[in-house]
């Protein structure tokens, strides 16, 4: 622990801030010195606790600058950890009496932090003075709520003596302190000291004397209520199950009420209401955790509760001081409020501009929309007119002076008589009708094989049935999939991450596809995400796959959930999300998702034998049989009353509630025939068809015919601009870029095997035929030149052709978020090219240097690069054909090198190639050859190192010895000889000097000899116009349509990106088919 450096990090500055409030008063007690003690020990391990006690130690006797100190901390914590840390300096200075030297300096570092001195004292009365006193009023954003057994006393009224604790809410954050001595309480598990203040973790929860939990969720519940007026809801058995109803009638066997945050249950019918074992016929006062029965139904509280409010709205009359002028934002101060989960405060205002009401949306990091139409400047309110901002509808009533607030959601998600026959004419599912409403939680089992998997994918919008419709809100999924895409997420039941990415990342780059352009505000919304799924500590763990496994199942169930919480969508699909956890994990998975019912959200969930415990959890059930068809739709609570009757083992008599075990469901759909002596024979007491016809026979019996409601649900499509889709493609691009990057491995390998293949071909092709070695007299450069245009064909496919194979299931799942075909495809080329580069360098290097070439390098990496591109296309576009796996794939590349090898020039000539492969006996090479690739990058590189190395200026040179040579044979004259036979010496000098300096290192006689066409028959048929096809190696061509001459390299690198080009729009072409 001696030699950690702790400067600049938070823990050091928190440090150095318990120091400055420690010597505050002039001296610092044990007391003190004990209570930071204990508040290091209650964040870290216990050695490590007692170095930073050490470290305090250290700083209370040394000067601190308190202004950088404080600097430091205002940027580096938001403002709901600055108000915990002001809590925890308020309990040091309350040690002892706090006094004016204290309160000055807690003043100076509530102003340096940005938080208002009258909620300093707010939080000093909670604190610090007598808890039998009146706490001060808090200022906004404040709340706080008591916890205690009176009920004039305590806001939540709890069956334990002298409890009382106090719960304040500062923006999100909840903190507990309690304030008595006799009750246990712990959260998450960890004990609470008394008076020493606690926070409470998103998804976290408090036990109170090891029988009574309270989530952080119920406590939201409450601050949201705890002003509220009175409301009342009554509640019904229907169709052997129990629901609420905000109108009474003949029916109604409970009114519930809601008074700030105490419910009060009072029966209608006696005997009917059993509470904690009781039996009541009076008004009784509730919590969420009480045992309560409506004749031998046990009713779900939270369930209910949460329920009752996706059916009320919130209206917002509007007086004489707000009437011209109010807000709609996220403030307490806001007029209309909105729940979210941002720290940073915004508000759209409305104003009244002759007589019409006008909105303004500059400030609101939400989409806003009138009706179905997206605002982006101040616009006017029509009557009637629907604003939407986050899962909020607002609507406006002139006459009233009233708006009214609305949670946005499907309100309704039903199937009517679906039926799906896959390609061999079997049912996957058949003749299914179902409906499910706003805030429940529907599980779907059956035997093996009876079709819930495909359930999942009609109801997603993957698969469309031959027959019946699905409907959300009225609107047909299938025929809306766009539209609707929007407001659905499925989860599959593989978990589909990215292994090298941490938890936090693959939320992250998700979110940012999600919310392309809305950077500021992601951030915000993936720490929300991991709140709720309780993986916030484990944020910066790599997901890891099934050998290297750093999350346990699972946490990896819950990054897969997260990943479709982010979207905040109406309707959740998820199959399976339990399989293989353990009876822990799969208990926290339901919680969760019981807890995203809570919040008005449609949630179905295909679960394979869950526990009795979990079974409960459920508002509805599907159980499918055999076939797809349907065997029950209900309540978990009516299921064992419709399947006992069946059963050879009823589960209970009439005097037992009902608690249904979900094996003994399934156990009776498919109970066998029993042999004389008790033997269960192979064939069923009850068929399929059996099964469903008595399900439809028993709707009949139970359901009356209702007039179907339209809903006035708006759906809006939320379109992607050009802006959009260039940000997702970069998106894709980093996350494939950092996914590539930690795959160590793969990483070593292909940036290894370049310079490995330039080692081993150029220590083979390092030949002369003398015994001293030159680049120029070395016959296998042209050799090496095709072997490097191979390889870099070989690179790029292997380094793609199975890029999109890995990620089929990721674009599966991914589908909803409309990521263009096109954004998907640039990302994979633009993350794949940076490596071919590099690739191509490394083995240019290694093997040119060991040929002792002296020029060309950077030449050569360019035009490899364009070949590798070649390369990557063509992996890619074998990676795109439907249905092809990994193994086949690989298998392909051998089927696609071997032309390049054989028709690429070098193996086999051109001119000795068989006849019958060319359709025109003049062109010089054959119509085949044109499409091949290598061809063009063969000849490019054999063209670029004839044409251009610095040994071809002496051809400059021969020819001006040439030409003065034959001035000298020309001329007569004698001093006009003796001036030509001095410019030849200085020529043949020159020539020398050249010869001397270039000749070993620079050009390669063999190629020069290639690149020497002019007198073959090849250049004469096309000089003479017998053909239009170039002869290999000529130097320069025209390029078509413009006319303009260019060097062969130059040329041939634009065929190759135009062949690149065309192979990648035949990529697209497949992956849009494939998106669809």
């Amino acid at each position: 622990m001696k030699n950690i450096n702790l400067k600049n990090t938070l823990i050091f500055e928190i440090i150095q801030l318990f120091a400055i409030v420690a010597n505050a008063d002039g001296k610092v007690t044990d007391e003190e010195k004990e209570f930071a003690h204990k508040y290091f020990n209650s964040l870290y391990p216990v050695k490590f606790a007692q170095f930073l006690y050490e470290e305090f130690e250290k700083a209370v006797k040394s000067g601190i600058d308190t202004d950088k100190i404080l600097k430091r901390i205002d940027r580096r914590l938001n403002n709901d950890d600055k108000i915990f840390l002001i809590v925890k300096l308020i309990e040091l200075m309350a040690i002892d009496e706090i006094d004016d030297s204290e309160r000055k300096v807690l003043n100076i570092i509530t102003e340096k932090l940005n938080i208002p001195n009258d909620n300093a004292n707010f939080l000093i009365s909670l604190i610090a003075e007598d808890h039998n006193k009146e706490l001060r009023t808090p200022a906004d954003p404040y709340k706080y709520l008591t916890i205690s057994d009176s009920q004039s006393a305590g806001d939540v009224l709890l069956p334990f003596p002298d409890l009382r604790l106090t719960v304040v809410n500062i923006g999100k954050s909840l903190i507990i302190v309690q304030k008595d001595e006799k009750n246990k309480l712990l959260i998450n598990d960890k004990k609470v000291v008394k008076n020493f203040t606690s926070k409470i973790p998103k998804n976290g929860h408090i036990r109170i004397n090891n029988n009574y939990d309270m989530s952080y969720r119920d406590m939201m519940y409450y601050f949201k209520n705890l002003k509220a007026p009175k409301s009342i809801f009554y509640l019904a058995e229907t169709n052997k199950d129990v629901e609420i109803c905000l109108t009474k009638s003949d029916e109604d066997m409970v009114i519930c009420e809601r008074e700030g945050c105490k419910i009060y249950l009072t029966p209608l019918s006696d005997g009917k209401l059993k509470i904690n074992g009781y039996k009541t016929d009076k008004r009784t006062i509730v919590n969420f955790n009480d045992k309560i029965f409506l004749d031998r139904y046990r009713i779900n509280l939270r369930t209910l509760v949460h329920q009752s409010f996706f059916q009320t709205s919130e209206t917002t009359k509007l007086s004489q001081t707000n009437i011209r002028k109010f807000t709609i934002g996220n403030n307490l101060e806001s007029t209309i409020r909105i729940e979210d989960e941002y720290d940073k405060l915004w508000n759209c205002t409305v104003e009244l501009i002759n007589k019409s009401y006008y909105i303004g949306v500059k400030q609101c990091p939400f989409n806003v929309y009138i009706n179905d139409r997206k605002v982006t400047k101040k616009t006017r309110i029509n009557i009637d007119d629907k604003i939407r901002i986050r899962n909020s509808i607002i609507s406006y009533s002139p006459s009233k002076r009233v708006f009214e607030k609305k949670d946005f959601g499907i309100n309704i998600f039903e199937a009517r008589g679906i039926k799906y026959r896959f390609s061999n004419k079997t049912f996957g599912v058949n003749d299914l009708s179902f409906s499910t409403k706003r805030g429940e939680l529907l599980g779907i089992m059956g035997t093996s094989g009876c079709g819930k998997t495909t359930l999942l994918n009609i109801l997603n919008g993957y698969y469309k049935p031959q027959e019946g419709n699905v409907f959300a809100d009225g609107y047909d999924i299938h025929n809306n999939i766009d539209l609707l895409s929007s407001y659905m997420s499925y989860v599959p039941q593989d978990d589909l991450l990215f292994e090298n990415l941490t938890v936090y990342e693959n939320l992250y780059y998700n979110a940012k596809l999600r919310f392309p352009g809305r950077e500021r505000n992601i951030r915000t919304i993936v720490d929300r995400v991991l709140h709720d799924i309780g993986l916030y500590e484990k944020r910066n763990v790599k997901v890891g796959d099934t050998l290297n496994k750093t999350l346990s199942g699972g946490e990896r169930k819950r990054v897969n959930i997260g990943l479709e919480l982010l979207a905040d969508s109406s309707i959740i699909l998820l199959d399976e999300p339990t399989s293989g956890l353990s009876s822990k994990d799969s208990e926290r998975i339901l919680k969760l998702l019981q807890n995203l019912s809570f919040q008005g959200k449609i949630i179905y969930v295909v679960i394979h034998q869950p526990s009795i415990k979990l079974f409960e959890l459920f508002n509805k059930l599907i159980l499918l049989d055999k076939g797809g068809k349907l065997a029950y739709f209900g309540s978990p609570l009516g299921a064992l009353e419709y399947f006992k009757k069946y059963s050879e083992n009823t589960g209970t008599n009439e005097n037992e509630h009902i608690f249904i075990d979900p094996e003994f469901l399934l156990d009776t759909i498919e109970q066998q025939i029993s042999d004389i002596d008790g033997t269960a024979l192979p064939i069923r007491k009850f068929s399929p068809d059996f099964w469903q016809e008595e399900f439809n026979k028993h709707l009949k019996d139970i359901t009356k015919k209702e007039k179907r409601k339209i809903s006035d649900t708006t759906l809006i499509r939320q379109k992607k601009t050009i802006k959009d889709h260039i940000n997702i493609s970069g998106t894709l691009l980093q996350r494939n870029f950092i996914n590539k990057l930690r795959d160590k491995s793969n990483l070593i390998i292909t940036f290894l095997l370049p310079p490995f293949l330039g080692l081993f071909v150029g220590a083979i092709l390092h030949y002369t035929p003398g015994s001293h070695y030159t680049f120029f007299e070395n016959k296998h450069i042209g050799t090496f030149l095709f072997l490097s245009m191979l390889i870099s064909i070989f690179l790029g496919i292997t380094n793609s052709v199975e890029e999109i194979i890995k990620d089929q299931k990721i674009l599966f799942r991914e589908k909803m978020l409309k990521i263009s075909s096109l954004s998907y495809l640039n990302s994979k080329i633009l993350s794949l090219i940076p490596f071919a580069v590099i690739q191509n360098l490394l083995f240019v290097v290694v093997g040119y240097f060991i040929l002792e070439g002296k020029e060309f390098y950077f030449a050569y990496i360019i035009i490899l690069t364009i070949i590798s591109f070649c390369g990557i296309s063509i992996g890619l576009f074998i990676s795109s054909i439907p249905k092809l796996t990994s193994k086949a794939a690989v298998n392909v590349i051998p089927i696609i090198l071997i032309p390049q090898i054989i028709f690429g020039g070098a193996l086999i000539q051109y001119q000795e190639m068989n006849k019958q492969l060319v359709f025109n006996a003049n062109n010089p090479i054959p119509e085949i050859c044109q499409i091949m690739p290598s061809r063009w990058g063969f000849e490019a590189l054999i063209t670029y190192l004839g044409y251009n190395n610095s040994y071809r200026a002496i051809d400059k040179l021969e020819k001006k010895l040439e030409a003065v040579n034959s001035e000298i044979r020309d001329t007569d004259n004698d001093d006009e000889l003796m001036k030509l036979v001095e410019d030849r010496q200085n020529v043949r000098s020159r020539i020398d000097t050249f010869k001397t300096k270039y000749h070993d290192s620079y050009g390669n006689l063999d190629i020069s000899q290639a690149i020497k066409i002019k007198g073959n028959s090849e250049y004469k048929n096309f000089i003479e116009g017998k053909t239009s096809v170039y002869p290999m190696f000529i130097g320069r061509k025209k390029l078509p349509f413009i006319n303009k001459e260019f060097s062969t390299p130059v040329y041939n690198s634009f065929v190759l990106i135009l062949m690149s080009v065309m192979l990648n729009f035949l990529t697209l072409i497949i992956l849009k088919i494939r998106f669809r």
